[in-house]
């Protein structure tokens, strides 16, 4: 039997074991719980009449948390407690002490509360996501300050909100990048997937691309890049302490040119194309840092145009050595007019190179080069600029940029970056989800569900983690708990109150339903003014995209990509050429009837003229013989109208120059040329026209329509037969037009 003393040597001793291995600031909490616990373990013949007043104080605490229905009073005299007085505060106290939890070191000076604080965080995704332009750093300190004078207080300070930006650690700041907001508004992530689905997929099956070994051999993408010379930014540098600014002067050259580059999913870089400002090559722009595969040209203005195209397909076709029997090869390139020029598409197709066109204003999401190659060339030539300034040059113009293109090319066109530019744009391997990807990063991304920030998220999703718990406890065969959703709108809120007001009422006393319900009337009210707000904030943000949406197509039509069929080049032209030689002839024959209207008009006056000489000669003569004054013999012969009577020699006068009927005979020549001869249809192969007609036939149930020269009555008016005099032909015929694909492709021609 354990005596009292030695109870109390036991909790003494465990007492000092507790002040020994714990620090100052917890030695209460470790004393108080070592005396309940030395209490609690109290054998039962301890006498606690003679135990401290503290000890039976805390006794007689514990047996009334025990035994809740009993009063301090009876628990002061069953253990002997002295005061009653110090009993009730200390019950009292560690009654509130249990009944408000643990107490949280900290938090009490807190600026935001945490309905406020993801309120906050939440306001900065929607800015992100939602079509906005981010969140500034002012914005958001300033609807941290709104929601702050919501509850009458002073708005937070600069280094709070500092601070808490730094510790709020699902949002960081980033750099925006303007990009034309035409770019970001008019297509959807539908308007992609039809293009990788009905344009560029089918394109690669036809082709037999994918059944080569090697597909990504035979898929290329052309773009221009336009750079000045000598224009680069600031860089940085190490300065001491006392410097704030440097100014470094530069050769500035704003000479602006224009570089055509064509890369292969393979990893490989075509020679490039410059097109230079002016109207002649000079000798001395020329390094003999250069390859000699660069083709150097020229244009007016700097920038490309028909002739220059044609020069590089040329330049394209020698480099891969394509032709009519080579395998067929993926051309992926932009819809400037340029690159759907009729000669441009015709000289493809005979060279086995089938055109892909992009999408109008998505270039910056699919076409590698500028997904990922022509941000690294911009970088490695700001270098290549910076490393001649500081090697003292007294120059930087176009002989020390084509010294230096080597080296920029040789840094931006490596394997890999080519080919991860390739896969970033879901173009080689063929993958949406990478489309997707990117647009996500310019802000075109569709809502999730709501959970707090994992929308942002690309990848895993949480629904996936909660599906896989969900999974985990059912295998172990307890019963499945269907989880609530928060709120995640006005509406839901709304639901969510009413739906917990008739169960929360009952709980309720009189005073304080009554109350309740005054409190859910004007929350309910401030919910559905929210919604109205909201609803004139989304209005107002579609408005404001419809408006952009007007404005372009008032100006240009959208094109949503797609081929370019030789066979409707082969049309166009041919109706181009019928119309150019009508309008030719027209031409030379309104000349022809111009000058000779001139000489009859010219004759008429002269015969005019002549009428009233002749009158005012008889007068003449009158008046002289009613005076008997003699008459002189030139006023007797009388003046010839040459208008009555010609002459061979007058009626030469009115025939025209032998030039312009030998310009109208010239004119109806080509004429007749020009509806029956097709010299373009001879520059490809039949094969090819058969087999590009098939590939449309398939993708879009077109018929082959023959447009068949009129009859020579019909031909002077210059006007085709009717769709109704078409025949409708299997063979390959001189001219063919789809009339479906036409009408698809109709807005890739630039008004």
């Amino acid at each position: 039997m354990m005596r009292a003393s030695e109870v109390m040597r036991v909790g003494s001793r465990f007492f000092y074991i507790c002040m020994v291995a714990t620090p100052t600031k917890n030695i209460k909490k470790i004393t108080a719980a070592s005396n309940m616990a030395r209490l609690r373990a109290l054998p039962q013949n301890v006498n606690v009449r003679a135990m401290p007043e503290k000890d039976k104080r805390a006794l007689a605490i514990q047996w009334l948390f025990e035994n809740p229905d009993e009063r301090i009073c009876t628990a002061a005299r069953i253990y002997g407690v002295e005061n009653e007085h110090y009993l009730r505060v200390a019950y009292q106290r560690e009654r509130s002490r249990k009944e408000r939890g643990p107490i949280r070191k900290g938090g009490q000076n807190r600026i935001l509360n945490d309905a406020q604080h993801q309120a906050l965080v939440q306001y900065a995704i929607d800015q992100a996501t939602e079509g906005g332009m981010g969140a500034t750093k002012p914005m958001l300190r300033a609807a941290a300050a709104y929601l702050r004078r919501q509850e009458g207080k002073d708005p937070p300070s600069e280094r709070w909100f500092s601070q808490w930006l730094k510790s709020t650690t699902c949002l960081h700041t980033i750099k925006t990048k303007p990009i034309s907001r035409h770019r970001v508004d008019m297509h959807t992530e539908r308007d992609l997937k039809e293009w990788f689905e009905q344009q560029y997929r089918p394109a690669l099956e036809h082709t037999g691309i994918l059944d080569q070994e090697r597909p990504q051999d035979y898929i290329h993408n052309i773009d221009e890049k336009g750079c000045r010379i000598a224009m680069p930014g600031g860089q940085e540098v190490v300065v001491p302490i006392d410097i704030n600014d440097m100014y470094v002067g530069i050769p500035e050259n704003r000479l602006s040119l224009t570089i055509i580059e064509s890369i292969c999913a393979n990893g490989t870089a075509d020679p490039p194309v410059v097109i230079v400002p002016g109207k002649s090559i000079m000798e001395h722009w020329f390094h003999q840092n250069m390859t000699g595969h660069e083709l150097i040209t020229t244009s007016p203005t700097g920038y490309t145009n028909t002739e220059i195209n044609l020069a590089w397909l040329n330049h394209f076709i020698k480099y891969h050595h394509c032709g009519p029997t080579s395998q067929w090869r993926i051309l992926l390139l932009d819809g400037a007019s340029s690159h759907t020029d009729d000669d441009f598409a015709i000289k493809c197709k005979a060279n086995k190179i089938w055109p892909v066109i992009f999408p109008s204003h998505q270039t910056h999401l699919i076409q590698p080069a500028d997904v990922g190659c022509f941000r690294q060339w911009k970088h490695h030539q700001q270098i290549a600029v910076w490393d001649a300034i500081r090697s003292f040059e007294p120059e930087y113009n176009v002989q020390s940029f084509f010294r230096d293109l080597p080296t920029i090319r040789a840094k931006t066109f490596t394997k890999s970056t080519v080919k991860y530019s390739f896969k970033d744009a879901g173009i080689w391997p063929v993958s949406f989800a990478a489309v997707q990807r990117q647009l996500y990063k310019y802000g075109k991304k569709e809502r999730k569900k709501q959970r707090g920030i994992e929308h942002l998220e690309f990848g895993r999703d949480s629904s996936d983690e909660e599906s896989v718990s969900s999974t985990s406890t059912n295998s172990i065969g307890l019963p499945t708990i269907q989880k609530t959703p928060p709120p995640s709108s006005y509406n839901e809120c709304y639901t969510a109150l009413k739906s917990l007001e008739t169960k929360v009422q009952q709980a309720l006393s009189s005073p304080t339903r009554v109350r309740y319900t005054s409190i859910t009337n004007r929350t309910s009210t401030l919910l559905m003014r929210g919604s109205l707000h909201e609803m004139e904030i989304e209005n107002r943000r579609k408005g404001a995209i419809q408006y952009h949406k007007e404005k372009l197509n008032a100006r240009k039509s959208l094109s949503k990509g797609g081929q370019l069929y030789a066979f409707q080049g082969i049309h166009q032209k041919g109706v181009k050429r019928r119309k150019e030689a009508d309008d030719t002839l027209k031409r030379a024959q309104k000349a022809l009837q111009v000058a000779e209207n001139k000489l009859k008009q010219e004759f008429n006056q002269r015969g005019i003229q002549g009428r009233k000489d002749e009158i005012i000669r008889k007068k003449v003569v009158q008046q002289l013989q009613a005076t008997n004054q003699l008459v002189p013999e030139s006023l007797l012969i009388p003046i010839r109208d040459c208008r009555k009577d010609p002459t061979p020699a007058e009626r030469e006068l009115l025939r025209p120059n032998q030039s312009l009927f030998d310009a109208v005979a010239q004119a109806e020549i080509d004429k007749d040329i020009a509806y029956t001869a097709n010299p373009e249809q001879e520059l490809i192969d039949p094969m090819i026209l058969e087999f590009e007609q098939q590939f449309a036939v398939q993708r879009g149930g077109l018929q082959m329509v023959t447009i068949e020269a009129s009859s020579e009555g019909e031909r002077g008016g210059g006007e085709l037969e009717s769709d109704s005099e078409c025949s409708i032909e299997s063979s390959i015929a001189p001219s063919i037009v789809s009339c479906n694909s036409i009408a698809q492709n109709a807005d890739f021609v630039r008004l």
